[in-house]
């Protein structure tokens, strides 16, 4: 897996080199959403749903019609921290997205969940980290990278477990 899919918020493909990035970058997007939510709720509830409140004239006319950008916010938060949840889901069971798309149009939704979580999860997983483990220690963080296992010098062959 040298390429996973193209992203069109960075217009960059991602791939073996930048999933890390791009990754990083959901991450950091879900943080910064999440402290934009939370500073406009505040001004959403008194401007928008208390119009009881003795504060609402005064904050309210600064802010016009901004109060409302905890909406906005919101959905963007959701659908952020989907993509996030998403690709950590593809990190665990060790596939790209292209990867994935293949053996979701080929499978059933039985065959699909025995594949995936079962065969890519679990036991492909706990092959890939005792081979980290014994015989490169140094690059324990490429276990977190999808399909960095089809490169063949980054691990040592499979008859070296025997």
């Amino acid at each position: 897996m040298f390429m996973s899919h193209h992203c069109p918020f960075t217009n960059n493909c991602v791939g073996l080199n930048n999933f890390a990035h791009f990754y990083l970058f959901l991450l950091h997007c879900c943080l910064g959403l999440t402290f934009a939510a939370y500073c406009t709720y505040t001004p959403f509830t008194v401007c928008m749903l208390n119009y009881a409140s003795p504060y609402r004239s005064g904050v309210c006319n600064e802010l016009g019609d901004y109060a409302v950008m905890f909406i906005v916010v919101s959905f963007l938060l959701v659908f952020v921290l989907m993509m996030f949840c998403f690709h950590t889901f593809l990190l665990i069971v060790d596939m790209s997205m292209i990867d994935f798309l293949k053996i979701f149009q080929k499978l059933s939704c039985k065959d699909w969940l025995k594949t995936i979580l079962i065969d890519r999860c679990l036991r492909r997983k706990k092959l890939l980290l005792r081979k980290l483990l014994l015989y490169r220690r140094e690059r324990w963080w490429k276990f977190f990278i999808p399909g960095f296992n089809e490169i063949p010098e980054l691990l040592p062959p499979d008859e070296f477990l025997v």
